[in-house]
């Protein structure tokens, strides 16, 4: 059930990232506070305070009459950080929860805080050392917005702080939450030229940049900040960023695009090659070795020469295996190799030199591919001991982008060449499913298509990471390798960001709709209003709606009344229009903590227009977490009939009161099929 995700789904999310407000604000005029006079032995640092936790303790009760004195390092001005301030002194840094947004009006960058720490609990999120209020189910509370000016005091000096000038290879623990400068780094060919996140969904992006040496690590960026659709950089050069980590990810978090300069000409990292020597006069195209290949037979090309061409494969993510595919102006070609992890020698984009003296042409069902030696079926793999001597890993690289095709014009000219093409969706009968069966390992192929009816297989494998990943449901462009199995085309991604597929569909489907939907939440960002295409989260009663929260590795939905300033809380998620004849079958899971009410229910509506109170709603009945199910334990709701009911759609309400009714209620993998 649970999966790396780099699209909707990622491989980990930086605690304090996006929030989805209005950034029209002037800048703040500079603030004349008096000086606090808070006396220095009042003071602890970061460094200390971090200490004060035990080993092994998830939050600790600081609850003493000190005062933590900081710098801001990270604001909320740019909507890449959410809830959330970064501060760091002479020792350390540290996030501090608030539960406000616009914070930056009145703490911005270089300003200069004392936190007072009578009522502040200590704790981390995924590793991340993090402060804020007494933890409710366990996650830290934010500091609520009409105590923040009782919390966090403005001092009357500022001064943005030097960032620590540092190397991907040097980073650790003791930097989090602090700013720091990596030189000569530049993202990675997979990364380059994309938007910084997908600000029309808006879904958070992973992107990584890399040293000369191949190191990397991860660039973490909201699909709400205000620079999620600038295009990344190509160049290379310097990033000034806040530290953060997710389980063992380290990640960067940019403040804005100020902070990114990469202009130089870049290295080959990633390549692990270094110069060829190879007479040019022995280069030859690779369509000289594809006009050479004969249907079924294994040739040998038997000559002291040479094919040189990008490399368009990638097995990062697993979805290609002992292979590489590389292209030059005449043709493409896929290589078989006994040999794995090839990303470290051969990245995307770097130039390999293959040398052809022992090598065979044939092909695979219709697909050209050089191999080692003959078998009785196909070419064999060249030996792992024998690669580097036969593939040459250069230090030269491309700019890797894809060959625009329409899906009527797909051709044999094509094949193992890296190609984009757009407008394209998921078959109807497909929406809500997986890329692959990634539970059993099994490879599964889906039907894209066109608005003219053109259709492509997409082929994902089941060893992908990516594999249970939901294939994303609206109208888009997808990049990928062009591969064929007899007369059948199909695609395989590198990555499955490389589908983007957020447009309205064919038939003006919004999104694509969620028929046939499975949601698990991976891949929101913790602390975040849930946010799904099509989907409606809102309050109808006080200001509280569902966030994305998790716990030990599964992400969740979840709601509560506990502490919220409103005396009554009603919060709905309500899914989109639901075709119960196509897809008429509802499941899901429930769990509650801290029981004190019966705090939610299940609704379907045929007439929901967008205002709750104005459409009629239905109950449904339901297996729901109660008061003997027990803190955080899932509950199954059983299969719930929906084919009579027509077009509709469902919705999960919770009800409570701050005064009493205050059980904490989640929800998970929701299932429409």
């Amino acid at each position: 059930m649970k999966f790396k995700f780099y699209f909707l789904f990622v491989t980990g999310a930086f605690l304090f990232l996006t929030g989805c407000v209005d950034r029209s604000f002037d800048e703040p005029p500079f603030p004349g506070e008096v000086d606090l006079m808070i006396p220095e032995d009042m003071v602890i640092s970061i460094e200390d305070l971090i200490a004060l936790r035990p080993a092994g303790e998830n939050f600790h009760e600081v609850a003493e009459n000190k005062y933590l004195r900081a710098v801001i390092t990270g604001d909320d001005k740019s909507g890449n950080i959410y809830k959330t301030l970064v501060l760091q002194d002479e020792t350390a840094g540290i996030a501090i929860l608030l539960d406000d947004v616009e914070i930056w009006n009145r703490y911005f960058v270089g300003k200069e805080v004392y936190v007072n720490l009578e009522n502040i609990w200590l704790g981390d999120f995924n590793n991340l050392p993090q402060i804020g209020f007494e933890p409710v189910g366990g996650s830290m509370a934010r500091i609520p917005a009409e105590l923040i000016e009782t919390v966090l005091l403005v001092a009357n000096t500022v001064g943005a702080p030097a960032p620590v000038s540092t190397s991907i290879s040097q980073i650790n623990p003791k930097m989090l939450n602090t700013l720091i400068t990596l030189k000569d780094v530049q993202f990675t060919t997979g990364s380059v030229s994309e938007t910084y996140a997908d600000a029309v969904t808006p879904l958070s992006i992973n992107h990584y940049l890399e040293d000369c040496n191949g190191n990397e690590i991860i660039v973490r960026t909201s699909g709400f900040s205000s620079f999620a659709g600038d295009i990344t950089p190509s160049g290379k050069g310097t990033v000034t960023a806040l530290l953060g980590i997710f389980g063992s990810d380290y990640q960067l978090i940019l403040r804005d695009l100020d902070d990114v300069k990469l202009e130089g000409e870049r290295c080959n990292a990633g390549s692990g090659g270094g110069p060829v020597d190879v007479d040019p006069s022995k280069v030859v195209s690779i369509e000289s070795i594809l006009d050479r290949r004969v249907s079924g037979v294994e040739t040998l090309l038997g000559s002291d020469t040479y094919i040189k061409g990008a490399v368009v494969s990638s097995d990062e993510t697993g979805n290609f295996y002992k292979s590489l595919t590389i292209e030059d102006e005449s043709g493409a070609v896929a290589i078989l190799v006994d040999a794995t992890s090839l990303t470290s020698s051969y990245g995307l984009g770097s130039i390999a030199y293959v040398h052809l003296q022992d090598l065979f042409i044939s092909d695979y069902n219709g697909l050209p591919q050089l191999g080692y030696a003959p078998s009785t079926s196909n070419v064999k793999r060249i030996p792992e001991g024998l690669l580097s001597s036969v593939v040459l890993a250069s230090n030269e690289s491309n700019s890797l982008s894809p060959t625009v095709v329409g899906l009527g014009e797909l051709s044999e000219e094509y094949l193992n060449r890296y190609i984009s093409i757009e407008d394209l969706e998921i078959e109807d009968g497909a929406i809500g499913s997986r890329f692959a069966d990634g539970d059993n390992q099994q490879s599964v192929n889906h039907t894209l298509q066109d608005c003219d009816g053109n259709t492509i297989l997409l082929r994902t494998s089941g060893f992908a990471d990516f594999a249970n990943d939901v294939v994303p449901s609206g109208n888009g462009s997808i990049k990928g390798v062009l591969q064929v199995f007899g007369s059948d085309y199909q695609l395989i991604l590198n990555f499955p960001e490389d589908a983007r597929f957020s447009d309205t569909r064919c038939d003006g489907n919004g999104g694509g709709g969620n028929n046939n939907t499975s949601i698990d939440f991976e891949g929101q960002i913790d602390f975040d209003p849930v946010s799904i295409d099509g989907w409606t989260n809102v309050a109808v009663q006080g200001e509280r709606i569902w966030e994305k929260r998790s716990f030990d590795g599964n992400g969740f939905a979840e709601v509560k009344a506990y502490q919220d300033t409103s005396p009554v809380t009603e919060a709905w998620l309500i899914s989109s229009e639901i075709d119960t004849e196509a897809t008429g079958t509802l499941s899901f899971q429930s769990a509650n903590a801290f029981y004190a009410h019966q705090g939610l229910s299940l609704w379907y509506s045929t007439d929901f227009s967008g205002d709750i109170n104005t459409a009629t709603w239905n109950e449904l009945s339901a297996t729901l977490a109660d008061a003997n199910s027990g803190d955080y334990n899932w509950v199954n709701s059983g299969d719930i009939d929906l084919s009579s009911l027509g077009s509709i759609v469902i919705g999960f309400k919770y009800e409570g009161t701050s005064g009493g009714n205050t059980t904490t209620y989640r929800l998970d993998n929701i299932s429409i099929r």
